[in-house]
């Protein structure tokens, strides 16, 4: 949970100690409801910025991938035995930018969910159930002019398994089919 005093100005830098507990950042450091114009840069929001708001509780992380290159968060720790799979919010334009990675291996996400302002995705972690771990998110510049931004709040482990592509397109075509049968009738 982030710590972040009252009063402390908008644009200001804080402590990642504060801004990120527990959390490991590529940058030199991270920023209070800052927001980039062109450079790399992790900032933690909360509803001060007006135009930039969480997706969920008080805070959020920023990640600018910019002109001076990508940005991870990252952390260590113990992927619960029971998970099948990672849950996490995401807005904003750069989320194709963003690489989410268990100890080097790119994590495929797939929207499960969708809320006014941000997507809830999902990932298969099952191979690194009870283990201790790297995740890491890394916002990737864009090609263009930077910087790319992605909004990341609500991480969490589930028990539910992702289901394939593959899957997915099936059971919405036959959802679509068996709609068509009854509408016939």
């Amino acid at each position: 949970m982030a710590n972040i005093p009252s009063g402390t100005p908008i644009s200001t830098e804080v402590p990642v100690t504060n801004a990120f507990p527990y959390w490991a950042l590529s940058t030199g450091g991270s920023e209070y409801d800052a927001f980039s114009l062109g450079s790399s840069a992790i900032s933690i929001i909360d509803s001060q910025l007006g135009f930039v708001v969480p997706l969920q509780g008080n805070y959020s992380a920023l990640l600018f991938g910019g002109a001076g290159g990508p940005v991870t968060l990252s952390q260590t720790g113990l992927v619960p035995s029971f998970a099948k799979s990672m849950d996490v919010d995401l807005a904003r334009s750069g989320i194709p930018l963003l690489v989410v990675a268990m100890n080097g291996q790119t994590i495929s996400l797939i929207p499960i969910a969708t809320f006014p302002g941000y997507t809830e995705y999902a990932g298969d972690i099952s191979a690194f159930a009870d283990q201790e771990v790297l995740l890491s998110f890394t916002q990737m510049p864009p090609p263009g002019t930077p910087p790319s931004q992605v909004e990341i709040d609500d991480i969490q482990f589930s028990t539910s398994p992702i289901p394939e592509p593959s899957t997915l397109a099936l059971a919405a075509a036959g959802a679509l089919l068996l709609g068509l049968a009854r509408w016939r009738k």
